[in-house]
């Protein structure tokens, strides 16, 4: 399998996994508001997962804080995805933890 298909199936397992993920919030919280939220804290995520090589090729000053970091390295696409991927779980799992208690 080719890196376009994984790239493509990763896309469709993220879509998915979301479009699964927003109903089930609403159902376990009842409130719309909780669901947006969830939409807001999932655009990154997707964006990394959707976007890797895109993401991983910026470079230079990042922030406006005082030590001013920078990055001078692109980083690969594949590990952008791994940490969208790390994110779309731990935030959705941090979700449904914190309103089922």
């Amino acid at each position: 399998m080719n890196f376009f298909s994984k790239l493509v199936r990763s896309k469709i397992l993220s879509l998915v996994f979301v479009l699964v993920v927003l109903p089930a919030a609403y159902l376990v919280s009842g409130n719309p508001q909780t669901v947006f939220y969830l939409i807001a804290a999932l655009v990154l995520p997707l964006a990394c997962i959707w976007f890797p090589d895109e993401l991983g090729s910026v470079t230079g000053v990042t922030g406006g804080g005082l030590a001013r970091p920078q990055v001078t390295e692109p980083t690969p696409g594949i590990m952008v995805a791994i940490g969208g991927w790390c994110l779309l779980i731990g935030i959705t799992f941090s979700v449904f933890y914190f309103h089922l208690r």
